[in-house]
């Protein structure tokens, strides 16, 4: 038996440089691990049962159609294995939340299936498969703070973020990837494009303030007009004059966060009461579309 915790990212920021010739985006992005993380269960069995997967997979007709299931699939097939595996599935990470839940989910299996069958396998291998699956994936094999380029599948490993913590706000609204790449060609020259490079020189100074300065994706030019309700829960954070506070848009998935002094009780390790006290005072129609509060730190190996 082998159990691997799969942990969730942020993007710092999230840029589309133009259409590839392949039909995908051409980005450039600075993801970074977060210590909220799922936790997967593997246990090989004697015979050719195939895959027998258990837990949470909201959003999924079938298994077969969970990336959990198409990452094992994978992974046997591809080495050839004729064991069968039971997984099981603790689900943290909230689903249509921009946190790279199915992403990393799978990069468990491909973890997890290389220690259970003792392959020995390296890094490149590993990411080789995963860049079969989705762009993601290869990072949440990796973790740290990458810079991702290409389809979000070319990892540089840049500058760790100082450890900090951050709130996550999740609102019941879920946009689908393929929508929003498809509609980003109605806003792409009005734009506000984040800078990589003040980023990357701000984590290098360990500087916060200068990162969330640098915070920025422009997928929420296509998601805030369709979901202002988006707007109003910035705005609300806004308020609060802590600093500047992005919403974030990744993998149909919407996310809100604010990495330095968000909602400061909530960091002094109130957390989810205080959380749910501030909120109570939200206008009626946010109150009526409850978030689920979540309170991470960012992982990295240092």
């Amino acid at each position: 038996m082998v159990t691997i915790n799969a942990n969730a990212k942020i993007n710092l920021t999230l840029d589309i440089l133009g259409k590839r010739t392949d039909g995908y985006h051409e980005v450039s992005m600075v993801m970074q691990s977060i210590n909220l993380f799922d936790t997967l269960t593997f246990t090989k069995l004697d015979t050719e049962e195939g895959i027998i997967l258990h837990g949470d997979v909201k959003g999924v007709a079938k298994p077969e159609d969970n990336l959990i299931y198409k990452a094992a699939k994978l992974f046997l097939d591809t080495y050839k294995i004729n064991s069968g595996v039971e997984i099981n599935l603790i689900k943290r990470i909230p689903v249509a939340a921009g946190l790279a839940g199915g992403s990393t989910d799978a990069a468990a299996v491909f973890r997890g299936l290389n220690e259970l069958f003792e392959m020995n396998l390296g890094i490149n291998a590993l990411c080789k498969m995963a860049e079969q699956l989705g762009s993601d994936i290869s990072f949440c094999l990796m973790g740290g703070t990458m810079l991702a380029t290409g389809r979000g599948e070319i990892l540089q490993e840049i500058s760790a973020m100082p450890k900090t913590n951050i709130v996550l706000v999740k609102p019941k609204v879920d946009v689908s990837t393929a929508w929003v790449y498809k509609n980003y060609h109605k806003v792409q020259d009005s734009v506000i494009h984040p800078d990589n490079k003040a980023m990357r020189k701000s984590l290098i100074k360990k500087d916060l303030q200068g990162i969330c300065k640098a915070l920025g994706n422009v997928l929420e030019y296509v998601t805030i007009p369709e979901y202002p309700e988006i707007a109003k829960i910035k705005q609300k954070l806004s308020d609060y004059e802590y600093v500047y506070v992005p919403v974030k848009f990744k993998d149909y998935e919407t996310n809100q966060y604010n990495l330095n002094n968000l909602l400061k009780k909530a960091l002094e390790g109130k957390k989810y009461k205080v959380i749910q006290e501030e909120m109570a005072n939200w206008p009626s129609e946010l109150r009526q579309n409850p978030c689920k509060v979540l309170n991470a730190e960012l992982l990295n190996d240092s």
